[in-house]
């Protein structure tokens, strides 16, 4: 059963989504995704969680994560996860992270389809 809903945040309007005790989706902007409109344990722990990080006091998330995505996306997006608060990675040090060096441009693709921003950075 996939679950939704919308949270205010200093980046505007986000739409978070779960499904099966997962989050699924962090989105800008406010989306319907399919399932129901319903504020459950999960997602009220999320958005706790942004608000945290949002207000400084969080900085990094221990939520559980299941973004749908080929094999490819989701080691990048394991890879981001790994990026500690505060600092930044290269594609093409991302691609040297996940064992596909010659794979950069592939690795900012994956990025741009993030369906969990904010946590996944």
């Amino acid at each position: 059963m996939r679950h939704y809903i919308y949270v205010n945040s200093p980046v505007g309007m986000l739409t978070l989504g779960e499904e099966n005790g997962y989050i699924t989706h962090i989105l800008f902007g406010k989306r319907q995704l399919e399932g129901y409109f319903l504020e459950n344990d999960l997602l009220s722990m999320a958005k706790s969680q942004l608000n945290e990080y949002f207000d400084g006091v969080r900085k990094s998330f221990a939520l559980p994560l299941m973004p749908e995505g080929t094999d490819f996306q989701k080691s990048v997006w394991r890879a981001l996860t790994d990026i500690d608060y505060g600092t930044t990675a290269t594609y093409g040090q991302i691609a040297e992270m996940i064992g596909s060096p010659k794979a950069a441009r592939a690795v900012g693709m994956a990025n741009n389809k993030n369906p969990i921003s904010i946590v996944v950075p």
